[in-house]
């Protein structure tokens, strides 16, 4: 067995990689994949004809900042479903925008209707994006944001109609709410804080003498989601806007990370800063959500509202070439932002923001960004020439068809109102500036040359810990040039808890060295021992954290998707490659590229169909006291068997329709009882299906990662009740009726139990 641990002496200077651009998987919850599957298609325009009252409609156009709630009828209509709501809460939305001729309104499925949701939805946010006369701004900011590794809402867009009439274009732009919490967060019942512009008192600055319901002569940060709930008395956030402004600097250094997802923020200001969002909260004090995570015990930074960007403007600023370390810099709040001043005190996390601005700059250019860019052009452009109802008016402003591309340079003159630059000329400009700006300004400390390398979430029978465990492990890898001390860096399978598990002192890769660490949650087994294990589920996420003295920050990450078992994941080539799932792990040494295939199908045990009764009128019964088929599986190898990923079924054309559970075994020349009762809610061992008195075929196919090759098969004919069929003897070829039922018993007549004889 390969050496697992490289203790040296050395200790080096380590080499920059930018850390990983994504850390937030796509939610996999039901609610989420239903949106977004129905829902939030961005390759085309949804149709959404609005039934309303007259009157109602009149009522909101001449009292728009009224939040009062109307009742009306949603038909939404695209190219997966066409589906009429009733009884739909309907109101104006939005701040300065309710003034505006193309204005936001809100949709609230469980206004009138409680607990119902559309298609997972609790609302829908159609924003008008007033400002922005290419309607897509604010979707290429959120599309880099989720890109970024943010959480951040979906968008489409919407064609509205009023009773029949065209309306106009809007952007439908995902509600943050509680379930929106839930799905990245895992817990929706944490306390949910909307920032409100009141007098630019959202910047998280300390008002001596308000309190946080009536803060500086009104509501500015709104708890969203338990109105009802004791817990809503404000003291989470309170006490978190007192640490961030009465703490000294080794404080917070010290302590931040355990009250806030640093991480993410500053993931956040790169993108504020990157795509000229000056109505954020380092400039604007506005625009944000603070969502406090029960289960990790942190606030979570949660973005909104980018429709003035990319070259929007009321200022006469050059959003374009403005310099990101003083973004905030004559804003509408404190300066600087508290919040920004106390991650900033930091060296370390000012150097990470550095390389997220970096990373910033490359998606600016992306190509595939801007491919998508194009096709919202052309579904707004269909509006914008008359083609689709339109007439080139629409809700009272025209669009303007060249705004993605001109002008392209700043337009400081204010011609075209607040559009002072086009979108595309844009990210062009800023991308240079930022490249610019890195480059000129103090050189960034590289990040260790250090990978999540490769992982096993499901290890059965290859690599086996010091005391003979086939356990989960995860693999590092330095791909630099020098050896590098990791000796307090963190590993983790929850992004929200980075500190999970501290690499021990002393602890040295070389250049091109391994380390593996065992995910069993058993740290008392050794100091490489991490106090968690690896989820299959398909949403995992590992995270490599640095040590103390460098800001714990993130250096990378490793989504692990569902990998079949005794197979691992990881990168090819080791360190820098794309990621790929390996038929051949290999802890503790190169990756072996050769997947579909790579390597010889091992040997599958020794295991028959034995015995099974597909006609049980009046014989054995199950747990639960019923009459049931059974099958019976024997083991003809001299050692234990452990079944866990092993198949049974009655479809050999289906070979992977039930699956021993976890931790199955069957002793050496020894037998197992199965239920076929399609049943599994009585027991482990209740197969997924039944047998047939008519005849058909019971199979045993081999686990994931050995290709579900046949283990054993047979196939029956018509069943007489209460009569088992089995090989005799035990694993022979000689099929027949037996003259006794010997469930878990060998069918041999010279060597049964008399209390195994079933007559």
């Amino acid at each position: 067995m390969k050496s697992l641990f490289f203790i040296l002496a050395l200790i080096l200077m380590s080499l920059l990689v930018a850390p990983a651009a994504a850390i937030v998987n796509p939610p996999s919850g039901t609610d989420w994949q239903d949106a977004n599957a129905n829902i939030f298609l961005d390759q085309e325009v949804t149709r959404v004809d609005i039934t309303i009252d007259p009157a109602d409609l009149q009522f909101y156009l001449d009292n728009p900042q009224t939040d009062e709630v109307r009742s009306v009828t949603v038909r939404w209509h695209n190219s997966v479903i066409d589906e009429t709501i009733t009884d739909v809460g309907f109101r104006v939305r939005g701040n300065t925008s309710r003034n505006a001729s193309r204005k936001s309104w809100k949709l609230e499925f469980r206004e009138f209707v409680p607990d119902r949701t559309f298609h997972g939805l609790e609302e829908a946010n159609l924003n008008g994006s007033n400002n922005d006369p290419t309607l897509i701004r604010s979707m290429v900011a959120w599309e880099m944001i989720r890109r970024m590794g943010i959480p951040g809402s979906r968008t489409h867009l919407v064609a509205l109609y009023f009773n029949g009439d065209f309306w106009s274009l809007q952007t439908h732009v995902e509600h943050i709410d509680e379930e929106f919490a839930q799905n990245y967060f895992t817990d929706k019942d944490g306390n949910l804080y909307k920032c409100l512009y009141q007098g630019a008192r959202a910047d998280l600055s300390i008002v001596s003498g308000e309190d946080y319901t009536n803060y500086a002569g009104g509501e500015v940060y709104r708890e969203s989601n338990n109105d009802t709930d004791p817990l809503r008395d404000y003291s989470d956030i309170a006490d978190f806007i007192r640490f961030i402004n009465t703490s000294n600097s080794t404080v917070l250094r010290q302590d931040l990370e355990h009250y806030f997802d640093i991480d993410t923020f500053l993931r956040s200001l790169a993108i504020d800063v990157g795509v000229g969002a000056w109505d954020d909260y380092w400039y604007g004090s506005n625009n944000y959500y603070l969502y406090f995570n029960r289960i990790s015990g942190r606030f979570q930074w949660i973005p909104y509202d980018y429709d003035n960007t990319f070259g929007i403007d009321y200022f006469s600023t050059n959003w374009s070439t403005r310099n990101f370390d003083g973004w905030g810099d004559g804003g509408f709040g404190s300066t600087p932002a508290p919040l920004v001043e106390a991650v900033f005190t930091q060296s370390e996390w000012r150097r990470q923001y550095r390389r997220y601005l970096a990373q910033v700059a490359t998606l600016l250019d992306d190509t595939e960004l801007r491919a998508k860019i194009g096709v919202w052009e052309g579904l707004v452009s269909d509006y914008m020439d008359g083609t689709i109802e339109s007439g080139g008016v629409v809700g009272n402003q025209p669009y303007f068809a060249t705004a993605v591309n001109v002008p392209t340079t700043w337009n400081g003159s204010g011609s075209q109102g607040g559009h002072q630059m086009g979108l595309l000329p844009f990210m062009t400009a800023r991308a240079a500036s930022l490249r610019s700006q890195l480059a000129s300004g103090p050189t960034t400390p590289e990040l260790p040359t250090i990978r999540i390398n490769e992982a096993m979430p499901s290890n059965r029978s290859t690599a086996s810990d010091e005391f003979g465990e086939f356990d989960d492990w995860l693999e590092l890898h330095n791909f630099g040039t020098a050896p590098i001390d990791v000796s307090g860096f963190h590993v983790t399978d929850a992004l929200t808890s980075p500190t999970k598990f501290m690499i021990p002192p002393t602890t040295v890769i070389p250049a091109g060295g391994f380390l593996v660490i065992w995910c069993d949650d058993q740290p008392t087994q050794g100091a490489y021992h991490a106090p968690f294990k690896l989820g299959n589920s398909g949403s995992e996420h590992l995270g490599l954290y640095h040590n103390e003295a460098n800001g714990r920050v993130l250096i990378d990450t490793l989504e692990l998707p569902t990998t079949p078992t005794d197979l691992s994941f990881g990168r090819y080539p080791d360190g820098t490659g794309p990621t790929q799932i390996f038929d051949i792990p290999t802890p503790g040494a190169p990756n072996n590229p050769e997947i579909g295939g790579g390597g010889e199908p091992r040997t599958p045990p020794r295991l028959f169909v034995n015995e099974f009764l597909a006609s049980n009128q009046a014989s054995e019964r199950d747990e639960a006291g019923q009459l049931e088929d059974w099958v019976e599986i024997y083991n003809d190898e001299d050692v234990e068997v452990d079944l866990t990923g092993i198949h049974l079924t009655d479809d050999l054309a289906n070979p992977t329709k039930w699956v021993f559970p976890d931790g199955t075994k069957i002793a050496a020349k020894g037998f197992l009882l199965i239920w076929a009762d399609e049943d599994p809610l009585d027991g482990p061992l209740h197969a997924a299906f039944k047998l047939s008195k008519g005849g058909e075929a019971v199979g045993i196919f081999d686990d994931d990662a050995n290709q579900n090759q046949l283990i054993d098969s047979i196939t029956f004919g018509a069943q007489a009740d209460d009569v088992s069929w089995g090989r005799l003897p035990d694993g022979s070829a000689n099929l027949q009726a037996l003259p006794g039922r010997t469930p878990g018993a060998t069918n041999n007549p010279a060597t049964i139990p008399l209390g195994w004889m079933i007559q």
